[in-house]
């Protein structure tokens, strides 16, 4: 399959998805005038009938995406979105707005990235090859100012947070399970040298979803969830509504100028911290009292830090 294939399939997706539902003739003269470099020559006066039913077969195919006809309209079925994973629909929305990017190419200075923390391709095929297989793989990993390790490790799952990719698992012979950053701290990755040997006991219903539930991040506590109240105030407030901090945030209490928002978390959470102090002077940890007084620590330091640096003007 060509590339210039898998763009056009992801383009007819980020089409219809976009519509309630799309006649052909709609469809084919959006082709022509929005499709770029995708069309070919051939193409330049609207798509052929024949080959928009081979991408719909195609991208059935590829991406499990049921492109039906219903009510007059040619539509995306929306069981397909249901039972994709989020993985799947994070991939192809990259996919996407790669495509939006590239069809514009003179645009290609004024649409800015936010550079991401990628992995190594191979070394995240090995991982998920050994996680699928149930086998252990021989890390080298270095963390920041200390020698490089190696060691048999067990991978569990993969999760991104904050444009980095971590691999939850644990070393061969211990129980406890660790997260290690895929950066530049992740030196190699090398499949186990005798796989008869190195096959590991998955637990079973074991979840990382459920295992990661309790935090905001991947740093994961033996506290228990309990509620976390912030009292956040003006603009502020519309971040917290529109982009929440987790899965678990209601907005509890409104009032003129500020709200209240509780999130059901683990509070003994340095990711936690450190995501509420970023916003210290737009918000106000009520609860829990030990999260509280954290926090009125960590402003008590900076106090310290400000008076010393005026003294030595």
């Amino acid at each position: 399959m060509a590339y210039n294939d898998f763009k056009r399939y992801v383009w007819l997706i980020d089409l219809l998805q976009s519509h309630e539902g799309m006649t052909f003739k709609e469809i084919s003269d959006i082709w022509k005038d929005e499709s770029g470099g995708l069309k070919k020559e051939e193409e330049k006066k609207g798509l052929p009938l024949r080959t928009f039913h081979n991408h719909i077969k195609a991208i059935k195919e590829i991406f499990d995406i049921e492109i039906y006809y219903r009510d007059a309209a040619w539509q995306i079925n929306p069981q397909s979105w249901v039972k994709m994973s989020l993985l799947k629909q994070s991939l192809l929305s990259k996919l996407s707005l790669n495509n939006t990017i590239l069809e514009y190419d003179p645009l290609k200075d004024r649409i800015i990235y936010e550079e991401v923390a990628e992995p190594d391709n191979e070394f995240l095929r090995k991982i998920t090859r050994a996680m699928n297989k149930g086998l252990r793989i021989k890390l080298t990993y270095q963390k920041f100012n200390a020698e490089s390790t190696q060691y048999l490790f067990e991978p569990y799952c993969l999760k991104m947070f904050n444009h980095r990719w971590y691999l939850l698992g644990r070393k061969k012979g211990e129980k406890e399970l660790i997260v290690l950053a895929m950066d530049e701290r992740l030196k190699a990755v090398e499949d186990p040298s005798d796989p008869a040997i190195e096959h590991f006991h998955y637990p079973k219903g074991f979840s990382g979803k459920d295992y990661f539930d309790s935090s905001v991040g991947v740093i994961v506590n033996s506290g228990k969830i309990q509620p976390v109240r912030v009292r956040v105030f003006g603009e502020q407030v519309y971040y917290w509504r529109s982009a929440p901090l987790h899965h678990s945030q209601k907005e509890i209490e409104k009032a003129d100028g500020h709200s209240v928002f509780e999130l059901m978390l683990n509070p003994d959470d340095l990711e936690l911290e450190q995501l509420l102090f970023s916003k210290i002077n737009q918000i106000e940890v009520l609860e829990p009292e030990a999260l509280r007084k954290k926090m009125i620590s960590y402003i008590k330091m900076m106090q310290a830090i400000y008076s010393i640096n005026a003294t030595q003007r």
